[in-house]
């Protein structure tokens, strides 16, 4: 399978199904859009479990253990960020992502659900994780899907850009922005 095939079929023309660990830097759900691939994803076979940012909610998670749950039949492992262990954990894990573009917290993270969830595709949304997704794929030998919703860094430009009905916070918004709404 080339990274570029999302769905392939066999010689006897059925289609052969895939197991995708889908990476996301922000919590979910957040983005309708994902949400929508998901269940597109799930409809033609595939199984799904997702990697992302826990929610913040104050459940203070060890610096290398995930809090897991499900939502909507989806498999959610949450990378936490509460917590004293887990904050030095994600600076620590920040300063080397600064370094080299690799993230050791979410390295750690990915690698554990690819081997538990026996993954056979990687999907990693956005580009501040692709690197980190880059070497977990190339370390399983697993195709990588590269998932960019927009063009990244003149996104970041336009953030840190000052001006009328501009941001003049240099902290990009959540992926997804405000598309809260269903559809």
């Amino acid at each position: 399978m080339t990274g570029s095939e999302s769905v392939s079929e066999s010689e006897s023309g059925e289609t052969d199904t895939h197991r995708i660990c889908m990476v996301l830097p922000d919590p979910f759900p957040r983005d309708v859009r994902v949400e929508k691939e998901i269940r597109a994803l799930r409809e033609t076979g595939h199984e799904v479990v997702v990697v992302c940012r826990g929610s913040g909610d104050g459940d203070g998670g060890e610096p290398t253990r995930e809090r897991v749950d499900v939502a909507d039949g989806i498999p959610v492992v949450r990378v936490q960020r509460d917590g004293p262990r887990a904050r030095v954990a994600n600076v620590a894990s920040a300063a080397v992502d600064t370094a080299v573009g690799v993230h050791p917290r979410w390295l750690l993270a990915v690698d554990r659900v690819v081997d538990d969830f026996d993954a056979s595709v990687l999907h990693v949304h956005d580009l501040p994780l692709l690197r980190t997704g880059l070497v977990v794929g190339h370390r399983r030998d697993l195709p990588v899907v590269a998932d960019l919703h927009e063009n990244y860094p003149e996104s970041v430009r336009q953030w840190r850009r000052e001006g009328p009905g501009v941001r003049e916070n240099p902290s990009p918004p959540p992926s997804g922005h405000s598309s809260r709404s269903r559809g």
